[in-house]
């Protein structure tokens, strides 16, 4: 029987001590942000290269008319848009393998395991177990927000309230998934491990509640960073405020998966 199977029925969820592990470790938290910063940069180049390489010569346009500049040149040369949302997806897909990879690092530092040995080898060893659970989230996904549309179309605004947990439920149970998995050594491919994690997250409706909390503030700080860097007047001190609001989401993500490993029970595999 598997350590998932046997844990103690009953947790109680303390989102305090789940924040006081990601402040306890400044250092790892500053090199995943130094990470995310590098590897953002890197998938910069590939649509600045294919718009680069489409237009040509013609690169740059008058700040005050670079929206309708873009959107014409979108008409007259439709290649431009098709080569630049190219890249973007497939930086996308690179960025959603990185958090793949990193995620059982993540879960096993965070469970107290500092050494870089035992972290690249939590990688390497669950890389596979974390990307098909995250192919069962990305399914659950798809349920949840066409349920999430409902209440939001029935009663408008005042379904948000209703809509967001359930937007956020498979994110949740994909982070107590994972954290079963890497720290519990529960069943790595099974479906039954992800479902577990549904189960746990409905059953507690703390964790429910400032898990979606947290990821609403993951989404608000982002858009943040967007606007800043968007607005030309910050020159490029925006760049760097957007990186610092940047570091304020990370911390909220790290929070989020530590309140999975709040529940879990490491322990050797059979």
């Amino acid at each position: 029987m598997s350590a998932a199977e046997t844990a103690p029925a009953r947790q109680r969820i303390r989102p305090a001590r789940a924040l006081a592990r990601v402040l306890a470790m400044p250092g790892f938290v500053a090199v995943l942000w130094a990470g995310q910063l590098a590897f953002a940069h890197a998938l910069a180049y590939a649509p600045r290269w294919s718009a680069s390489a489409t237009m040509g010569q013609h690169r740059w346009f008058d700040t005050e008319h670079f929206l309708r500049g873009v959107a014409e040149l979108g008409i007259t040369n439709p290649g431009v848009i098709a080569m630049v949302a190219l890249a973007v997806a497939s930086s996308s897909l690179a960025a959603l393998a990185f958090s793949v990879v990193v995620a059982p690092a993540i879960l096993t530092r965070l469970s107290g395991e500092a050494r870089a040995g035992a972290l690249a080898h939590a990688s390497a060893r669950f890389v596979l177990p974390s990307a098909v659970h995250g192919a069962y989230a990305l399914l659950a996904r798809a349920l949840c927000l066409g349920l999430a549309a409902l209440p939001v179309s029935l009663l408008g605004p005042a379904g948000l309230i209703v809509a967001l947990p359930l937007a956020a439920l498979p994110t949740l149970a994909l982070d107590r998934a994972r954290a079963a998995v890497v720290l519990e050594h529960a069943r790595p491919y099974h479906p039954r491990s992800f479902l577990r994690g549904f189960v746990e997250v409905v059953r507690r409706p703390l964790w429910w509640a400032t898990g979606t909390l947290l990821i609403g503030a993951q989404l608000f700080v982002g858009l943040a960073a967007a606007l800043l860097v968007a607005r030309p007047e910050l020159g490029a001190g925006a760049l760097w405020i957007a990186r610092g609001v940047g570091l304020l989401a990370l911390i909220a993500g790290l929070w989020r998966v530590s309140l999975a490993v709040e529940l879990a029970q490491p322990r050797a595999p059979d």
